[in-house]
């Protein structure tokens, strides 16, 4: 099932308002029910959705300094199974000479 959009979702908070507005109470977060003091054109005005913000001209600022770290740590990753397997494999091969041998 796709998910709604902004719109469809500002659109269905809209029919529940009118809904509660037409039966002259709305529920609140405690289960109780209390008249209803807003209004629907009050509502509405609150709900819409705002333009984009503009895109900017010129370079935006951004900090990588994480990515200095995270390539550090997949070098030591990398040279750390490296060498675990050069080792196993000179510890196999010798294992094999005996074996054969």
């Amino acid at each position: 099932m796709p998910k709604k959009t902004r719109e469809e979702k500002i659109l269905a908070r809209l029919h529940r308002l009118e809904k509660t507005q037409t039966e002259g109470s709305t529920p609140t977060p405690d289960g109780t029910v209390s008249k209803s003091t807003f209004n629907l054109a009050d509502a509405a005005r609150k709900e819409t959705v705002s333009s984009p913000a503009a895109p900017t001209t010129g370079r935006q600022n951004l900090d990588y300094s994480y990515v200095k770290g995270d390539l550090r740590k997949i070098a030591l990753f990398t040279i750390a199974a490296l060498l675990t397997e050069f080792v196993l494999s000179l510890t196999f091969a010798k294992h094999l000479q005996n074996l054969f041998f």
